[in-house]
């Protein structure tokens, strides 16, 4: 098996966002249309040993020149092209780039180790340590004379993952407002009373120091910290049709994702800032009745609400807790 090289300082920092996007899918079998849709070049991968051929495409899915749709076509890897064969009486295109059918296998734990390495030159006191399989955490990052935890999180754009994250951040509160550096782009400028970026956004690839980043990152967490406390009035922001982010003062925030927890929460949003509060289970749960709070957030989401955001001030009342 080859084991690749150690890549130069400026490769090292051109392919920290293709590590990223590759680390944040967390899944060890990739294709090659991914990775070149992407500007990742996976011959340079390859050959540093981030990723290793492990075979082709069996098919593909092509439009038909006769008009009835798309169909399936078998791929035939030549030396120097792909060519897409279909059932007799269609046609299909030849000549493809290759590289787009070769699937390649993740060396996971070379690109989280190459992450973690350059990461850890960003802050202040580097400290890595793995709190699950989607959140590692990195250090600190000292802003404003205060020792910030950094994290990096990953499949933050599935719903139980990032339920998860969120879970093991709340763990961790006794920190204090942290950092989580997401290897993706999913919504949000916060998670689990902590600022949230996309790291990739943040890095300069065009310098050879990652060092650099962190006036950034800094700057990131002086602008969003005050929503990561909750802001300044309560409020459900939407972030996808069908997920938000309830803000809370002194709170901080929480993911609320699904159209019959979002209807429950706008609704006591609404009670809250223009009453009246408290709103009694019934008036909740209108349009949804067969189903109780409990039943609609699922047990893990409304003990988190009830811990921090929500309260119930006699039996079947509830309002925001502030």
């Amino acid at each position: 098996m080859q084991e690749g090289r150690v890549p130069s300082a400026a490769e090292g920092m051109a392919i920290i966002p293709a590590l990223l996007a590759i680390w944040d899918i967390g899944i060890d079998r990739i294709g090659g249309t991914w990775l070149l849709d992407r500007g990742v070049n996976p011959a340079l991968l390859t050959e540093l040993g981030f990723l290793v051929p492990a075979g082709w495409d069996d098919d593909d899915l092509i439009d038909d020149d006769d008009g009835i749709g798309l169909v399936a076509a078998e791929v035939v890897v030549q030396p120097d092209r792909a060519d897409l064969k279909v059932a007799e009486g269609h046609s299909a295109p030849s000549g493809g780039n290759r590289d787009c059918y070769r699937i390649y296998r993740v060396r996971d734990g070379w690109v989280e180790q190459h992450l973690r390495a350059h990461l850890g030159d960003v802050l202040d006191v580097p400290a890595v340590e793995e709190l699950g399989k989607h959140l590692l955490y990195l250090g600190t990052l000292e802003i404003d004379a205060r020792n910030v935890p950094v994290y990096l999180a990953r499949c933050l754009d599935q719903e139980k993952v990032r339920a998860s994250v969120d879970s093991d951040l709340r763990s961790r509160n006794n920190l204090g407002i942290g950092l989580v550096l997401q290897a993706g782009n999913a919504a949000g400028p916060c998670l689990a009373a902590n600022v949230l970026t996309s790291l990739a956004d943040q890095i300069d690839i065009d310098k050879q120091e990652i060092s650099l980043v962190a006036d950034r990152l800094r700057n990131i967490f002086r602008r969003d910290q005050s929503l990561a406390r909750g802001g300044l009035t309560v409020q459900l922001e939407r972030t996808g049709e069908n997920a938000g982010t309830l803000f809370v003062p002194g709170k901080g925030s929480i993911d609320i994702a699904g159209e019959n927890r979002l209807l429950v929460i706008g609704r006591l949003v609404d009670a809250h800032n223009t009453g009246p509060a408290p709103i009694v289970t019934a008036d909740l749960i209108k349009g949804i009745e067969d189903q109780s709070l409990a039943n609609i957030f699922g047990q893990p989401l409304w003990k988190k609400l009830k811990a921090d955001f929500v309260r119930s001030p006699k039996r079947k009342w509830w309002e925001i807790a502030i």
